[in-house]
C-alpha cells in the first residue's frame, strides 16, 4: 500500500479596498529592521470641536434587546426605527418606518427578541408585529380597537401585551401566528397598568412593571397561558431604595434576581427572588446614568442593557450593576473621535512594536497651541495614550506652515534618535479638518522635508466632506502621493492603520526568499518560504525535498505553490464557514450576497468590489498588481505561511494490539479496539 501524506496549512486572507494593502513583516526578519519614526500632528483648532454626523447616534432610545449573536437592537421612540449594533458598539444597520404595513409601526414603546424573531408592540397601530432580524415581515396580529400595547413579553407559546390604556388586563396571542386568544383581567391591587413586562428563561413566570401602582408584580404562568399572582415589591410612590416612583421596565437574570428601571428616579434597582432590595445604580445626569431610565433587557450572559432616553444612549451593566459598555450616545466631536482613534493606534502592538511614535498639537503660532506634546521614542506610544486626552480644540486659526517648521526643527535638532540614518524612515501624519493658511509655503517645507531630510508627510482630511486639492498637493510634495480622507471615526481608524502598516512594511527589504519553517518526516523535509515584495502580495512556497543521509537537501519532489498555480482559479475548491450555502466550494461570486457582510463588515461595497475580492482570493489579478492593464490573468495563488507551522498528517497508525497489562481496559488502545478503529483505518 502506498504511503499517503498530507500537508495542512492555513492561508491568511488580506482584505483589499481600493488599493492593495502592504502586509507588516515580522520585526527582525529584514536586512534593515530600524523602527520608523512617526510624529502624529493633531489639529487643535476650534473647528475640531464640531460634532460628526454619525450613524451610531441613537435618538431617544426607549427599549433594547439582543439576538443570539450578541448584537444589540435599539428602538428609537418617535423615529419609527430600530438600530442594530454589534457587541463592540459598531453600527450594523437600521430598519423600520411609519405606517400600517406588516413591518411598519406607529410610536412603539416596547419590543423583544425570542429565538431571533423580533416581536414589537405597535401602540397606535393597536397590534403586534413579528419580524426577522433585518426587519422583514413574518406575521402581524389582528388590529383591535381596544388594544394599545405598550409592553410585551414572549415565551415559547404565547405573546403577552398590556399598556397604560389596557388597565389591569393582559392581552394574549399565539406566538406562532399571532392569533388573538383573549385577555385576562387582574385585580388592580395586584397590577394596575404596565409599560414593561418580561418572562423568565423557563417562560413560566412573568414580571410586570406596574407603572401607576409603583411596584413590581410577579405571576406564575401555566401551560395554557393563564396567570396567577405570586407576589410583589412594596407599592406606593417613593424615592427610597427598594421602592419606585414610576417603574418603567423589569427583567430576570439567570439566577432569578429581578432588575427594574425607575424612570422618574433615573435608576436601575436589583432585588433577589424574594423581592428584597440588593443595590442600585444611577441618578439624574446629563452625561452618565441616567437621564430617563426606560426599557431594559438582560441577555443569556446576564449582561443588563438599559435605554438612557434623554442621554441618547444604551448602557450595559454586569450583574453587580457596574457599567461595562455604552452604545450610541451623542455624536462625537471631531476632536474626541480623533483622540479615540489615536489611542487605538498607539495601543495596537502590531503597530507600536515597529515604530517610535510622538505627538504634536498644532493650530496657531502661539507656543501654547502648537507644540510637541510627546517626544518620539520607544515609549512614545504609551505616553501618547495617556496624554492625547489633554489636547483641546481651542486654536482660532490653522497655520500649518508654522507647524511644519516646528516639526522640522524638532527632527533636525538631534532630538529624534536615528532619524537621519540611511535606512531610517520618518513620517509626519498631519490630521486636519479643513483649510490652512500659506499653502504654497506649506508645500515648499513639505518638499524640503521629503527630499532633503528624509521625512515624508501624510495628509489626512478628517470630516472635510470629500476630496480637497490642498490635501492632494501636500501628499504629493510630502512623498506619500495620495491623501487620506475619512468622514467618521471608523474610516479614520482604518485609513491610519493601513498607512502605518505600509510604513512598517517599507522598513524591510529581502535579498533572498525568507525561510520561515520546516518539518522533517522520514527521508523527506518540507519547507515553507516566501518572497517579499513591497506593496504587493508576498509569494509563498511549500516544497518537499529528499533528505540525504548526511543531512543535506536532495532533489525537490514538488512545490505546493507551483501545484496551486497550475490549477485554474475557477476549478479550485475554496470553502468558508459562516454562510448558509454549504459544499466544499462555497467561496464563489455566486454567493457574493452572503459573503459581503463578512468580507466588508460595517461597509457598503458595490457588487463589483465584492466580486473582485472573491476572485482575487481565488487567484485572479483583479487589482492589476503588475500594472499591465490585464485584470483577468492568473496570479501566484499561495501566500506566505507566517505565524503558522507546517503539520504533517500521515496515515492512521495508532496501535490496536491486545496485551495483558492489568489496566489495559483503561488505555487508549482498548478504546480504539472497542470503537472499531481498524474499520476507520481501512
Amino acid at each position: 500500500m502506498a504511503r499517503f501524506t498530507k500537508i495542512i496549512f492555513i492561508l491568511s486572507l488580506l482584505l483589499i479596498s481600493n488599493n492593495l494593502n502592504a502586509k507588516n513583516p515580522p520585526p527582525g526578519t529584514g536586512t534593515s529592521d530600524v523602527p520608523a519614526n512617526i510624529l502624529i500632528m493633531l489639529d487643535n483648532s476650534g473647528s475640531m470641536s464640531s460634532r460628526l454626523s454619525s450613524s451610531t447616534l441613537v435618538l431617544y432610545p426607549i427599549d433594547v434587546a439582543t439576538d443570539s449573536k450578541g448584537n444589540v437592537y435599539v428602538l428609537e421612540y418617535g423615529y419609527t426605527r430600530i438600530k442594530v449594533f454589534d457587541s463592540s458598539g459598531n453600527y450594523l444597520r437600521s430598519f423600520g418606518s411609519s405606517g400600517r404595513g406588516c413591518n411598519q409601526w406607529y410610536y412603539a414603546k416596547a419590543f423583544t427578541i425570542y429565538n431571533d424573531i423580533i416581536y414589537l408592540a405597535d401602540m397606535y397601530g393597536r397590534r403586534v408585529l413579528a419580524m426577522n432580524l433585518y426587519g422583514g415581515c413574518i406575521s402581524v396580529s389582528p388590529t383591535t380597537s381596544s388594544l394599545y400595547p405598550e409592553s410585551i413579553a414572549v415565551n415559547n407559546s404565547y405573546v403577552f401585551v398590556s399598556g397604560f390604556w389596557n388597565r389591569n388586563r393582559i392581552e394574549k396571542f399565539t406566538r406562532s401566528r399571532l392569533n388573538y386568544i383573549g385577555n385576562q383581567s387582574i385585580p388592580t391591587s395586584q397590577f394596575y397598568n404596565s409599560y414593561g413586562m418580561s418572562f423568565n428563561q423557563a417562560g413560566n413566570r412573568l414580571l410586570i412593571a406596574d407603572y401607576n401602582g409603583s411596584k413590581i408584580s410577579e405571576f406564575n404562568v401555566s401551560n395554557n397561558g393563564s396567570i396567577q399572582y405570586k407576589g410583589s415589591t412594596q407599592g406606593g410612590y417613593s424615592s427610597s431604595n427598594g421602592r419606585f416612583y414610576r417603574p418603567r421596565d423589569v427583567a430576570y437574570d439567570s439566577n432569578g434576581n429581578i432588575y427594574a428601571t425607575d424612570r422618574n428616579q433615573n435608576r436601575l434597582q436589583k432585588f433577589n427572588s424574594n423581592y428584597i432590595y440588593q443595590k442600585k445604580v444611577g441618578k439624574y445626569s446629563s452625561t452618565s446614568a441616567f437621564n430617563g431610565s426606560w426599557g431594559m433587557h438582560i441577555d443569556s450572559s446576564d449582561n443588563i442593557y438599559v435605554a438612557d432616553f434623554y442621554n441618547y444612549t444604551v448602557r450595559q451593566f454586569n450583574s453587580n450593576l457596574v457599567e461595562t459598555a455604552v452604545f450610541g450616545g451623542l455624536a462625537r466631536t471631531r476632536m474626541n473621535a480623533a483622540k479615540k482613534v489615536i489611542k487605538k493606534i498607539v495601543s495596537n502592538t502590531d503597530l507600536s512594536s515597529g515604530a517610535n511614535f510622538g505627538l504634536m498639537q498644532w493650530s496657531t503660532r502661539r507656543s501654547s497651541d502648537t507644540k510637541i506634546r510627546v517626544k518620539i521614542s520607544d515609549t512614545g506610544a504609551g505616553n501618547i495614550y495617556y496624554d492625547v486626552d489633554n489636547v483641546q480644540a481651542t486654536g482660532y486659526t490653522t497655520d500649518l506652515r508654522h507647524a511644519l517648521q516646528v516639526a522640522k526643527n524638532y527632527f533636525t535638532s538631534g532630538q529624534v534618535s536615528n532619524w537621519n540614518l540611511t535606512c531610517s524612515l520618518n513620517f509626519l501624519i498631519v490630521i486636519s479638518d479643513g483649510y490652512w493658511s500659506y499653502h504654497n509655503d506649506v508645500l515648499s517645507i513639505a518638499d524640503q522635508l521629503n527630499k532633503t531630510h528624509n521625512i515624508k508627510t501624510y495628509a489626512v482630511g478628517f470630516a472635510i466632506g470629500g476630496a480637497n486639492s490642498n490635501y492632494q498637493t501636500l501628499a504629493e510634495k510630502g512623498g506619500t502621493i495620495n491623501p487620506l480622507y475619512a468622514e467618521n471615526e471608523n474610516d479614520l481608524l482604518v485609513k491610519l492603520t493601513t498607512a502605518i502598516k505600509q510604513v512598517l512594511s517599507s522598513r524591510l527589504t529581502y535579498t533572498n526568499p525568507a525561510v520561515m519553517s520546516d518539518v522533517q518526516k522520514g527521508d523527506f523535509i518540507y519547507q515553507s518560504t516566501f518572497e517579499y515584495k513591497k506593496n504587493q502580495q508576498w509569494k509563498g512556497n511549500i516544497r518537499k525535498y529528499k533528505l540525504n543521509t548526511d543531512g543535506s537537501f536532495g532533489g525537490m519532489q514538488w512545490d505546493a505553490g507551483v501545484k496551486l498555480n497550475n490549477k485554474n482559479a475557477n476549478s479550485r475548491n475554496i470553502w468558508t464557514g459562516g454562510i448558509g450555502t454549504t459544499g466544499i466550494n462555497n467561496f464563489t461570486t455566486a454567493n457574493s450576497y452572503e459573503l459581503k457582510k463578512h468580507l466588508f463588515p460595517n461597509q457598503t461595497p458595490t457588487d463589483l468590489q465584492v466580486d473582485n475580492l472573491i476572485n482575487f482570493v481565488r487567484g485572479i489579478d483583479t487589482y492589476d498588481q503588475d500594472a499591465d492593464g490585464n485584470k483577468t490573468e492568473s496570479i501566484h495563488k499561495l501566500a506566505d505561511v507566517y505565524h503558522s507551522n507546517l503539520v504533517l498528517v500521515g496515515p492512521t497508525s495508532a496501535s490496536t494490539t491486545l496485551n495483558s497489562n492489568s489496566n489495559f481496559d483503561y488505555t487508549d488502545t482498548s478504546y480504539r479496539i472497542n470503537n472499531d478503529y481498524n474499520t476507520f483505518k481501512t
